[in-house]
């Protein structure tokens, strides 16, 4: 129920990841390990996206899906009430969009991913507030949606916090923070 994440939602410091139809278990779970490892706050599926206890993603996740939030819910909802919270939603698309190392830095925001074939849907890229992409080299168009969650997680978190996630957290963990 998406009323479970407004307490993170409120906070200073909102990390959320969107999914937007990411169809493949092994990039459901491979995303939500990284989130949790890197210290996000939650993730937001939207309706079609893969089964959360298909036996593929619970076996990728290694047993970290039970250690963050994770809710099935329409994205066009999700992203009018994360946008009424003031939380900065950060698309991912092959065009239109800024290296993710020239992003707009917000202590609030949500990443979009879309489906590994299509990627994120129109209508849900559409009312995002910025979009990035991954600067590619040796004329490689786009990277496996797990890969690309993982770097555009970890460039985000050290763009806005200007210091690794892993610092980061140690830091928050020993109360420096």
């Amino acid at each position: 129920n998406i009323t479970n994440l407004l307490p993170i939602i409120k906070e200073n410091k909102t990390k959320l990841i969107m999914l937007d139809d990411v169809n493949d278990p092994g990039n459901l779970g491979t995303i939500i390990r990284t989130a949790a490892g890197l210290g996000y706050d939650g993730i937001i599926m939207s309706p079609n996206t893969v089964d959360l206890y298909n036996e593929k993603v619970i076996r990728s996740t290694q047993g970290v899906m039970f250690k963050i939030p994770i809710i099935k819910a329409n994205l066009q909802e999700v992203i009018k009430m994360l946008k009424k919270e003031k939380v900065f939603c950060i698309g991912t698309a092959l065009t239109n969009a800024k290296d993710v190392k020239h992003i707009t830095k917000k202590d609030k925001f949500a990443i979009c991913l879309g489906n590994e074939a299509k990627g994120i849907s129109k209508e849900v890229l559409d009312n995002m507030d910025e979009n990035v992409r991954i600067a590619m080299k040796n004329d490689v168009e786009s990277l496996n949606v797990s890969i690309a969650a993982g770097i555009i997680m970890y460039e985000i978190m050290y763009m806005v916090y200007h210091k690794s996630p892993l610092i980061l957290m140690d830091q928050v963990q020993l109360g420096f923070i």
